[in-house]
């Protein structure tokens, strides 16, 4: 088996996939992550049992929410913080990398980043639309959908983006859009399949 080879002097530098480039073997057992967090932790072993990782191109307007500003006795007063929202990231954006202790195969990791690689070629602008589109997508929870289905999520769309009154023009080009980057596939009359 082929896993990700550790390669401590690659973090942070400017290759090309440093995200790649963690440490996955763990000295004491040999199948994880060195783990930070008591709750990524076995109990037993002390390593990582699950780590996934999210692309920058899916952190949109729609998946970060607005935290209340501190109070005025705060030391940082007025400073406002964010949440992630994990659940709103579609699935395409949850890479995982060790997976109940055990590291997923290099060519597995590599290939779930090719997938999604061509959405960091679209301007930020768009590509809260895209994501949100395709999260919208992921939720209907079949492979094979139609544009009726999608449809049924207008009313989310127009909520998160409230500037544009032609929703379902835009879900048509999403779609488009999302044919375009290999992660859907159009199947004719309004049909399309989600590629794996």
């Amino acid at each position: 088996m082929n896993y990700i080879a550790p390669r401590a002097t690659q973090i942070g530098s400017q290759d090309r996939e440093p995200i790649l480039q963690l440490y996955l073997t763990c000295p004491k057992c040999e199948r994880g992550l060195p783990a930070k967090k008591p709750s990524d932790m076995e109990s037993e072993k002390s390593c990582v049992s699950n780590l996934l990782v999210i692309p920058r191109v899916f952190f949109t307007e729609t998946v970060i929410e607005k935290r209340k500003p501190l109070s005025t006795t705060a030391r940082r007063a007025g400073w406002v913080g964010c949440n992630i929202l994990l659940g709103d990231i579609p699935e395409d954006g949850k890479i995982r990398m060790v997976r109940s202790g055990v590291p997923e195969l290099k060519q597995t990791v590599r290939h779930e980043f090719d997938r999604v690689r061509g959405l960091a070629k679209l301007p930020p602008s768009l590509r809260g639309w895209t994501i949100d589109v395709l999260n919208a997508v992921r939720r209907i929870g079949e492979p094979q959908f139609s544009l009726e289905r999608v449809y049924d999520f207008e009313g989310e769309l127009q909520a998160a983006h409230p500037r544009n009154a032609n929703v379902c023009p835009k879900i048509r080009q999403q779609l488009q859009v999302l044919r375009e980057l290999g992660l859907i596939e159009f199947r004719g009359r309004g049909n399309y399949v989600l590629r794996e």
